[in-house]
């Protein structure tokens, strides 16, 4: 993410040496990846629901092997999955769907900020399988998360992203974000994740 903020749990790793269209598509640009996409309107997306825990992990599992994030267990990344769904209050996942089969998804978590005098959302993973990209999936899941987050009262939306990632960064600036002026990152595990 480009604002201060408190760390997530696990960092965005720099973009892989990849063509820039998977890297664009990936976060939703309209570059197109040499695969067919479905057309915006037959996509659905929408808050995700506990049913939707068992697809999720097989995203969450190709994200993760997409961003080079090691760690995966497919358990533990379920209790965290159940927890966000039952615990609101923490945040909210959005999925994005073409014939009833999970293509996206993306993941936001709250924490709330004395400096900006409310809540702010974190994007924590943001994620469109190769094959669903350039379609305006990953625009549509931004902008799902920015309605929903707006809703609830948050008063801004940040993320972080690997510094080499011009093509994200792109995308992410023509929707209106934009670098927290002299500030960075920094990160430490805590506690049994040290």
């Amino acid at each position: 993410m480009n604002a201060a903020r408190l760390p997530p749990r696990h960092p965005l790793r720099p973009a892989h040496p990849r063509a820039q269209s998977d890297i664009i598509g990936r976060y939703g640009g309209d570059c197109a990846a040499g695969h067919p996409s479905p057309s915006v309107s037959q996509v659905n997306v929408r808050p995700a629901a506990s049913n939707d825990i068992p697809p999720l992990l097989a995203l969450v599992r190709r994200y993760w092997e997409f961003e080079g994030i090691a760690g995966f267990t497919a358990l533990r990344i379920e209790l965290v999955l159940q927890r966000l769904l039952a615990e609101p209050r923490l945040g909210a996942i959005w999925v994005a769907e073409v014939d009833a089969r999970l293509v996206g998804y993306l993941i936001a978590v709250l924490v709330l900020s004395v400096e900006h005098h409310g809540f702010m959302g974190e994007i924590d993973e943001f994620f469109v399988v190769p094959e669903a990209r350039a379609s305006g999936i990953g625009t549509q899941l931004l902008a799902a998360a920015e309605t929903a987050l707006a809703a609830r009262g948050c008063v801004r939306l940040q993320l972080q992203l690997g510094v080499a990632n011009s093509a994200a960064r792109a995308f992410y600036q023509r929707r209106g974000y934009t670098a927290r002026a002299g500030y960075e990152l920094l990160d430490k595990p805590l506690g049994a994740h040290a």
